[in-house]
């Protein structure tokens, strides 16, 4: 089993083009279901939301990358009640 703080800078790779999107920044949990719900790909600001990957939407989680099928996967974090973790959880 890893740990979350594991994931947290791997890189992200897109299956469709072989090409390198950007690391995972943190994680998104869902403390209701005790789950990690997203990927946190790039913290937002007050101008711009923040970026995620539904955990759902993961093609893998391997050592060295996280794969995705595309980047149409790549979703703005809404209004939902998650919150962020800090990697200290076992998946």
């Amino acid at each position: 089993m890893r740990r979350g703080k594991e994931i947290i800078g791997l890189p992200i790779i897109d299956l469709s083009t072989g090409q390198r999107i950007t690391e995972v920044k943190d994680l998104v949990c869902d403390q209701q279901e005790q789950r990690i719900a997203a990927l946190l790909l790039d913290k937002g600001n007050l101008l711009r939301k923040s970026k995620i990957i539904a955990w759902e939407n993961i093609y893998s989680v391997g050592h060295d990358a996280v794969t995705i099928s595309s980047t149409s996967v790549i979703q703005h974090l809404g209004k939902i009640p998650l919150t962020q973790g800090n990697g200290n959880r076992y998946l």
